[in-house]
């Protein structure tokens, strides 16, 4: 597919390639799955412009086809690059999951939790407390993880701690 493959292209950096990337692929309606399909390979940076493009979509409240909370729980463990792994992270709280794929990513979102990266920590942090609400089985974890976090050497992730509450339904 020609967007994998420019995707494979982009240097890591420069947003505006991203931005031109975007622009023309967007509104194919493969695009959200040709995003996640470039997780499962081992270009970190075709995965951090991936992970990059479907947070910038995802974050403007476009429509989301029903099926990506199962798409992403099946490549979320192909991510490599940290980068990358925090964009879906901060992207998770704008999809809707099926019990089982929120059990599937709140596993590899509590894998983070102890990543020597502080925003990476947070952020995970806040995808298991949205996935929570999706499956009652990530809770008690989710509870545990939020009283560590509010005790964290990290202040950024003290303060997301602080700023999360576990809902009591979807």
């Amino acid at each position: 597919m020609v967007l994998r493959r420019e995707l494979k292209e982009y240097d890591g950096k420069s947003t505006a390639m991203l931005d031109e990337i975007a622009h023309r692929w967007s509104q194919q309606p493969t695009y959200l799955s040709a995003l996640l399909d470039t997780f499962a390979t081992d270009n970190m940076a075709g995965q951090n412009g991936a992970s990059w493009l479907f947070k910038s979509f995802v974050e403007k409240g476009r429509s989301i086809p029903d099926d990506i909370g199962e798409s992403l729980a099946r490549q979320v463990g192909c991510l490599s690059d940290w980068s990358a792994m925090l964009h879906v992270c901060q992207s998770i709280q704008h999809l809707t999951f099926a019990e089982v794929d929120a059990r599937m990513v709140g596993d590899w979102s509590r894998q983070l939790l102890t990543n020597h990266r502080p925003f990476l920590r947070a952020w995970a942090l806040d995808a298991l407390v949205h996935l929570s609400s999706f499956d009652p089985t990530l809770r008690p974890d989710t509870e545990t993880a939020l009283e560590q976090a509010r005790e964290d050497t990290a202040a950024s992730v003290r303060a997301r701690a602080r700023n999360l509450k576990l809902s009591d339904g979807r």
